[in-house]
């Protein structure tokens, strides 16, 4: 499947000069337009110095020089920017990319084409756009960039299927097929050339019919200008001209008669002449060399069957010679070949002997596979069993989180949660309680993932109910404070020296004060007021492990309070989504990326920004690699 050259022909249109379109130039020399460009220049009449300097860079291309045409296309866009021509400048660029592409300078090539891409995406010129992407399309192909190839194609494609052009979607199709065949998707290839082949078809059938209705149409005109004819034509002309032509015919006989009878005249005449002149003694003179060709025949003759006898007698001796040769090698292969039958022999029985020993493994090895599947099964059961216990876990942990009615109450007017556990269940968890005029939110990330996560994720939602409900904390650094010492207590961290615990982010929002009052151990919070970022630091340690610091006094956590008097977007997260692998290069996403990306959605619906969220760590991870950790983000907008 070799589309490429071919659609790459038909598909560039770059190949003439698109500037020099006046008929005229063509007639003049590249010295003399280089001369008229340049006075036209110093006169200050840029736009006709641009048409000479592009004549003069086609004469240049069509002979080759590449480095010069691309000199004076670039001196001509130079003019066409500075009179603002931004159409020039984008043909030009398309012209010096195609001539990269002739160089085999892909990558620069590519430069050019997405620069007139951009420029006809905003003309909207979707002929020009299918154009440009099949430019580029090409160049990736030749760089064996496969994936930026397909994604080129894939969009002319959808361009094309727009302007329902079947002509460009065969040659998508045709390019897509010989594209995935490159990149080793045989299934893919086939998909698309399957198509390539239908819209093949409906091509030549949609021309066959043009064909059809073009020849039908210079029948009708035939047949309506004949009719025109014979309705101009009177009767009485008609037989004038009939009588004319017979007239003519009958002249035309009588002259052809009259030239035959000279012609046998004049033969009759050069025979006489021709027999009188052959005198008796040519005649005997003929004769004698009559025969002597019959002796010099007769001797030839003779010459023939000597040279066969001696033909004859040289092919029997060459037989006998061969007879001979191939007996003798014949001997020496029977002797060759008994040897072997004797070693074979030899190997056979070897092969009997080690037969039996494989059988008697075959044996042992049939036994031991028996009690492998035996074994598997029980595997399998208890797999099963595992993993449905764990399936009712996951059901147990979505239950104990945040009550859905309380969701709804929290004070904002967007709000999402994104909750991706690695395994089935997660130690990722987010809480979320109402006292009075105050909503808590808080969003935790315990040690581990899986089933130890999960059990962790249990204590700490639990420890927040007696904190928040029971004992009536109800300020952001005192209730992490609290729920460090009972992780500390409830682990027996004193005595085992067990350091599991967890990291947090947790607000409080106030309606009646309009603040947003924040703690976090180790993770931060993220928000967004008048269109600019903010991020405040967490404490720098965990929930549990330790009640004190390392200089022995006692573990502390800040609290902090916002205005929310005006519209504030806010998150809170968990480090999996920063910390996935991906990407081309396999490295972390980091929180810098994810800064970003935060950045260019926090004005969209929240649901908008979810997807985004789940999609961009979805694609950045890809199909090579698994998910690490668990990830959870909280986000939502406060306007009071």
């Amino acid at each position: 499947m070799k589309f490429i050259l071919i659609i790459f022909l038909l598909c560039f249109p770059f190949s003439n000069v698109i500037f020099c379109q006046v008929r005229n130039l063509a007639d003049i020399t590249k010295e003399e337009a280089l001369k008229i460009a340049q006075e036209k220049e110093s006169i200050g009449d840029k736009k006709e110095a641009t048409r000479y300097f592009n004549h003069v860079a086609s004469i240049c291309w069509e002979n080759k020089s590449y480095d010069c045409a691309t000199q004076w296309f670039e001196k001509s866009m130079q003019l066409n920017k500075e009179i603002g021509n931004e159409n020039g400048v984008m043909m030009l660029h398309n012209n010096i990319g195609m001539i990269c592409a002739d160089k085999k300078e892909y990558q620069k090539a590519i430069s050019h084409f997405e620069y007139t891409l951009a420029g006809r995406k905003k003309t909207k010129d979707k002929v020009g756009m299918i154009s440009s992407l099949i430019n580029l399309s090409v160049c990736h192909n030749n760089l064996q960039q496969y994936t930026q190839s397909i994604q080129r194609l894939e969009e002319s494609l959808e361009y094309a299927r727009q302007m329902s052009d079947a002509n460009q979607m065969r040659s998508c199709y045709g390019m897509l097929a010989e594209t995935y065949d490159k990149a080793n998707n045989s299934e893919k290839s086939r998909y698309y050339f399957d198509l390539y082949r239908l819209f093949h078809e409906k091509v030549q059938k949609d021309r066959d019919i043009k064909a059809k209705i073009e020849v039908e149409k210079s029948k009708f005109e035939a047949e309506k200008a004949n009719l025109i004819a014979k309705d101009l034509a009177s009767d009485k002309k008609i037989k004038e001209l009939e009588l004319e032509v017979k007239e003519k015919e009958l002249s035309f006989k009588d002259f052809s008669l009259r030239a035959k009878d000279e012609e046998l005249k004049d033969t009759k005449d050069s025979n006489q002449i021709l027999f009188s002149q052959k005198t008796k003694a040519e005649l005997a003179q003929i004769a004698a060399e009559k025969e002597k060709e019959v002796k010099n025949l007769k001797i030839k003759q003779i010459e023939s069957q000597q040279d066969r006898q001696r033909i004859i007698q040289y092919a029997l001796i060459i037989g006998v010679s061969l007879l001979i040769l191939f007996l003798s090698v014949l001997t020496l292969r029977y002797r060759e070949k008994r040897k072997s039958n004797d070693l074979l022999n030899e190997r056979n029985n070897a092969i009997l002997t080690q037969q039996d020993e494989i059988m008697a493994q075959k044996d042992y090895i049939f036994s031991q596979n028996q009690s492998l599947v035996k074994t598997l099964d029980e595997l399998n059961y208890k797999n099963e069993q595992i993993t449905s216990s764990i399936e009712y876990a996951f059901r147990i942990q979505s239950a104990m989180l945040a009550n859905p009615t309380l969701l709804q109450k929290f004070p904002t007017d967007d709000f999402f949660i994104l909750w991706k556990p690695r395994d089935i269940v997660s130690g990722d968890f987010y809480w979320i309680a109402e006292k009075g005029n105050k909503y808590i939110l808080a969003v935790a990330d315990c040690t581990g993932h899986g089933v130890p996560g999960a059990f962790m994720s249990m204590v700490g939602s639990s420890l927040l109910d007696q904190i928040i409900h029971d004992k009536e904390i109800h300020s952001a650094n005192l209730i992490l404070d609290a729920l460090n010492e009972g992780i500390f207590t409830a682990l027996n961290q004193k005595d085992t020296k067990n350091r599991d615990g967890m990291d947090i982010a947790l607000i409080i929002v106030d309606r009646n004060t309009k603040t947003l009052e924040y703690a976090g151990a180790n993770n931060s919070l993220y928000y967004f007021q008048n269109d600019t970022f903010f991020e405040i630091k967490a404490t720098k340690f965990g929930i549990g492990g330790t009640l004190k610091n390392r200089d022995n006094s006692d573990r502390k956590f800040v609290a902090n309070i916002i205005d929310v008097s005006i519209p504030t977007c806010f998150y809170l997260f968990s480090d999996g989504y920063a910390d996935q692998f991906g990407g081309a290069e396999n490295r972390k996403f980091m929180s810098k990326n994810f800064k970003e990306l935060l950045t260019k959605i926090y004005q969209s619906p929240a649901q908008t920004q979810r997807k985004i969220l789940n999609d961009t760590i979805n694609d950045w991870m890809g199909k090579k690699e698994n998910q690490i950790d668990d990830i959870l983000i909280v986000g939502g907008k406060i306007d009071f």
